[in-house]
């Protein structure tokens, strides 16, 4: 949401700042800004190592969306 310019960087970094202690707050997407990644406690990348689009398989109902 922040690199598509829907929220504010410091909107998200609020949020995260006055979140009760007792919520896990998720964020997902790519292009963490740095801010973000120090804050975190997990910081997780994905890496695709066989996918069905390199043989230009269209993706499935209730499987990709």
């Amino acid at each position: 949401a922040v690199s598509a310019q829907l929220l504010e960087l410091s909107q998200v970094e609020e949020l995260a700042e006055i979140r009760p202690p007792e919520v896990t707050l998720v964020l997902t997407g790519r292009e963490a800004p740095p801010s973000l990644i120090d804050r975190a406690h997990l910081v997780s990348r994905i890496v695709a190592v066989k996918h069905p689009y390199d043989k230009q398989m269209m993706a499935r109902p209730g499987i990709e969306f």
